[in-house]
């Protein structure tokens, strides 16, 4: 497994899964369409099948996501109430997966962070 860490910790790699979130007992996965229209998400909801864990895929998200699309995002979060929040993707799925989990962690509102 390799670790990259500037702000946020991302990792990578085969055992990453294993390794972060073998302790997942719900998970929001953030992704785009194509991500999950091709199946290719599977690759972490299998995971969590696997683990026994329960998850949600938000798939609206689109190159350089909105604030409607982080603010839709925020609301399932709070909705499902992960304990784990994934982004599976490229940029814009990571870039909205930390906006969706930073907000709803620190009990911020969309507008609040606007200002």
């Amino acid at each position: 497994m390799h670790k990259f860490c500037l702000g946020p910790t991302v990792y990578m790699g085969a055992s990453s899964l294993e390794e972060v979130l073998s302790g997942t007992k719900k998970a929001f996965i953030v992704t785009d369409k194509f991500m999950h229209e091709s199946g290719k998400v599977s690759y972490v909801s299998d995971f969590f099948d696997k683990i026994g864990a329960e998850y949600v895929i938000f798939s609206d998200v689109s190159p350089d996501p909105d604030v409607d699309t982080v603010a839709e995002g925020i609301k399932r979060l709070a909705a499902f109430d992960a304990d784990t929040t994934v982004a599976f993707g490229g940029g814009s799925a990571i870039d909205a997966a930390k906006s969706i989990s930073h907000i709803s962690a620190a009990s911020l509102t969309i507008r609040l962070c606007l200002l």
